[in-house]
C-alpha cells in the first residue's frame, strides 16, 4: 500500500505542473493528502488486526467504530484546510483517494517485490479434522 500512495502522489503531482497556478500549494496539499492517507492506511490496519481477535458481532463493532474514525478524521481536516486555506482542498483530497487506487493496485506491487526479493507466498493447505482451533491450543487442551 505504501509504494501505491508515493506512485499516485507522485503522479498526482506531475499531473498538477501543467494545470495549476500555485505549485507550492498544490505540491504541498497532495504531500499533506499522502502523508494523512499514510496514517489512514495504518489505522485501518490497527483495526482490523484488533477485530479479527474478536466474534464476529464485537469485530463488526470495531471494524465499524474505526471506519466512523478514519472518515471524522477526514471530514474535520478537510474542514480545517477549507477554512484556513493553506492547502488546495482538491489536492489534498486527490491525495488522499489513494489509498483507493493502493489497493487496487497492491497485488501487483506484491508481485513486484517478491521478485526484487526472491520471495514467495505460502501454498495454503487444507487443515487436518483432528487438528485443534487455537483456543484448546491456548489451554492446553487436546481432542
Amino acid at each position: 500500500m505504501d509504494t501505491g500512495l508515493i506512485l499516485w502522489g507522485i503522479l498526482t503531482n506531475i499531473g498538477g505542473l501543467f494545470f495549476d497556478q500555485n505549485l507550492y500549494k498544490y505540491t504541498a496539499g497532495i504531500w499533506f493528502g499522502v502523508l494523512f492517507a499514510f496514517v489512514t492506511v495504518i489505522h485501518m490496519y490497527r483495526s482490523l488486526d484488533r477485530a479479527l481477535d474478536y466474534d464476529e458481532k464485537n469485530a463488526r463493532a470495531i471494524t465499524s467504530r474505526g471506519y466512523m474514525i478514519r472518515y471524522t478524521a477526514f471530514i474535520i481536516i478537510m474542514v480545517i484546510i477549507v477554512l484556513t486555506d493553506i492547502f488546495y482542498w482538491y489536492s489534498v483530497f486527490l491525495a488522499y483517494m489513494g489509498v483507493k487506487v493502493a489497493a487496487y493496485i497492491q497485488p501487483f506491487t506484491h508481485k513486484f517485490y517478491n521478485q526484487i526479493f526472491h520471495e514467495s507466498d505460502p501454498v495454503a493447505r487444507p487443515m487436518d479434522e483432528e487438528s485443534t482451533g487455537p483456543e484448546q491450543r491456548d489451554k492446553g487442551e487436546n481432542n
